[in-house]
C-alpha cells in the first residue's frame, strides 16, 4: 500500500512539473547564430561525443532528417511494377 502512495506521489509531482517544463522553452526565442552544443551517442560507441553547431544549423540538420524520414516512409509504403500488391 506504502509502495503504491509513493508510486502515485510520485507520478503527480511529475505531471505537475512538466508543464512548468514545456512554458520555459516557449519563452525563450533561440538566437540563429547562438553556438549551442550538444552530446550525441554515435553508433557502437558508448561515449557520446560533443557536437557544436549554430542553432540555426540544428534546425536546418532537423529539418533534413525530418524530410529523410518523410521520403523514406512515402517509397516504403508504394507498390513498385515488379511487387504484387
Amino acid at each position: 500500500m506504502i509502495k503504491y502512495l509513493l508510486g502515485m506521489a510520485v507520478t503527480g509531482l511529475a505531471l505537475t512539473s512538466a508543464p512548468a517544463a514545456a512554458d520555459k522553452k516557449e519563452e525563450k526565442p533561440k538566437d540563429p547564430e547562438a553556438i549551442t552544443c550538444k552530446y550525441i551517442k554515435l553508433v557502437r560507441s558508448r561515449i557520446p561525443e560533443r557536437v557544436c553547431r549554430t542553432n540555426f544549423e540544428w534546425t536546418e540538420l532537423k529539418r533534413e532528417q525530418l524530410q529523410a524520414k518523410e521520403q523514406n516512409r512515402n517509397r516504403s509504403s508504394t507498390c513498385g511494377t515488379s511487387i504484387r500488391c
